[in-house]
């Protein structure tokens, strides 16, 4: 008898943003929380410099990150802070807000079509 695959096991709901004009990532949407306009972050001494500060969303306080900065391209300026959206993840137990430029849209892909990072 044939086995049968799960289509749960062959795709996966990927929330595409901007890191640049240029650059779109993507993210699973089982991680994602949810998404919110950037809100003002509260600084934290000594962090990291890739980290921006804290929001308090739902009653929980929640580390901001700028995810453009931390992979490598150009940090989001404070002029560029309010077009921008927090992405809330939960990664293994984890939850944090990366900031990006922009969010595009929710697709559908196949996992044999996902490239790794270079």
């Amino acid at each position: 008898m044939a086995k049968v695959v799960s289509k749960a096991n062959q795709s996966q709901g990927m929330l595409m943003f901007k890191l640049t004009l240029q650059q779109t990532c993507a993210i699973g949407t089982l991680k994602v929380r949810e998404i919110v306009p950037y809100m003002p972050t509260t600084k934290i001494p000594y962090s990291h410099h890739h980290v921006i500060g804290t929001v308090t969303i739902r009653d929980l306080t929640v580390p901001v990150i700028d995810m453009s900065a931390a992979v490598g391209f150009r940090p989001i300026t404070q002029e560029e802070y309010k077009n921008c959206y927090l992405i809330v993840t939960d990664c293994l137990r984890t939850v944090v807000a990366f900031m990006v430029r922009s969010i595009e849209k929710i697709i559908e892909c196949d996992w044999k079509a996902i490239e790794t990072p270079p």
